[in-house]
Order: structure tokens, then sequence, then C-alpha cells
């Protein structure tokens, strides 16, 4: 990008009303006030390159746009999750209410004699099936045999409460 040579200069009059001709509506003590705090440039004592200035007018908004994002942003992403959280929570005591819900030490327990009647019956089957097997001599009796003990095992848990 080419360097500008040329400087239009203007005073602070000039400048407030080229801001208001593109729609930045400013006084000339917010121009004063943007020089001394936030570094508006300025060429001399009320003389300004107007270039330079809109320039600078622009990319200050953007930085106060992008700001005002961030911020809302934060506390927008903060929102979401307090309601997230709530809803949550909301839910959780519906299905409680219903009775969909319920708690993991009651499911435990309710599920510890069945899974303790299977895994003995599993750890059994081995001592049931071996007599019978050593009685036969085909494979596929074998076969068969050992899928009827397995079925009666998923019957026999089937029956469970």
């Amino acid at each position: 990008m080419a360097k500008r040579t040329r400087v239009l200069k203007v005073s602070l009059q000039e400048l407030t009303k080229q801001y208001a001709s593109i729609g930045f509506n400013v006084e000339k003590r917010w121009i004063n006030r943007l020089v001394k705090e936030k570094g508006l440039p300025r060429l001399n004592r009320g003389e300004y390159d107007l270039v330079a200035c809109l320039k600078w007018y622009v990319h200050y908004y953007r930085q106060l746009v992008e700001k005002e994002k961030e911020e809302h942003g934060v506390s927008r992403k903060a929102e979401d999750r307090l309601l997230t959280a709530k809803a949550g929570r909301e839910e959780l005591k519906f299905l409680k209410e219903r009775g969909d819900l319920v708690r993991v030490d009651a499911f435990l327990k309710t599920l510890q004699k069945p899974m303790s009647e299977l895994r003995m019956k599993l750890l059994a089957l081995g001592n049931r099936i071996t007599p019978l097997i050593n009685a036969s001599q085909s494979p596929t009796e074998i076969k068969r045999i050992i899928e009827e003990q397995i079925y009666e095992a998923l019957r026999d848990l089937a029956d469970l409460p």
C-alpha cells in the first residue's frame, strides 16, 4: 500500500462537520477529549489531518464494538450456562416426581442380589456341564448341552425381580 504524501489540513470546526456528514454526531469538546485521552491524531493546535482522523475514528469505533461483543459474549455465556443448569434441575425434579428417576445407590442395591445369583449360576455352569459333556461323544451333542444350560441360566435370570 502506497504511503500518503498529501495531508488534508482541517480545523476543529471542519472536522466536526466532516464527522457529522458521515453519521458521527460529535462535538468539539468530544474531539478535544479524544485527542487528550485516546490519542486522536492532530497536526497542531486546532489543525487536524482529515484522513488520519477519520481512519483513527473508525478504528476506535471498531475497538469499542469488539470490546462490547467480548463483554456481552462472556455474560451471555454465563447466562446460557445458568439457564441450562436451571433447566436441567427442573427436568430432574420432573423425572423424580414422575418416578422415572432413581437414585444410583438404590439401583445398585436392587441389582445386587440378582447379579450375585447370576454370578453363582455362571460359575456353577462348568461343574454342571462337565459330566454331561463327558458322557456325550459328538460335537453337536456337546453344543446342544452347552446351549441348553446357558438358556436355563438365562431363564432363571429372567425370573428374578
